[in-house]
């Protein structure tokens, strides 16, 4: 055993296995954090493809809701507008507004 003759020799004897596990130990901790790289990325993924799903479940309630909303609005629109009109027959109980043959008086509900 000529290699094992000098203390350089079992120096670097012992500086070769420290180096080896040190690589082991190294490599097993880099898998580990690359498991759990991986799955943090999975669950974004995840989470992504939900959210995704939750948008276009919303885009198709908004597009479902849009049209009778365009119709509500419209209604609501001519509510407002006729509103005023509306509210001084039903105020006054107007029947008509029509002139009675020539007098001039206007025809009122009792």
């Amino acid at each position: 055993m000529f290699l094992l003759d000098h203390s350089q020799a079992i120096f670097y004897l012992a500086l070769a296995v420290c180096v080896l596990w040190l690589t082991v130990f190294a490599s097993l901790l880099l898998y580990h954090v690359l498991a759990a790289v991986r799955q943090l990325h999975q669950a974004a993924r995840s989470v992504r493809e939900r959210i995704e799903d939750f948008s276009g479940l919303w885009r198709q309630l908004h597009l479902a809701l849009a049209v009778p909303g365009v119709a509500v609005k419209a209604v609501t629109g001519l509510w407002r507008q006729l509103r005023p009109h509306l509210a001084g027959v039903t105020e006054n109980k107007t029947v008509a507004s029509r002139k009675i043959k020539g007098l001039g008086k206007t025809k009122r509900a009792k």
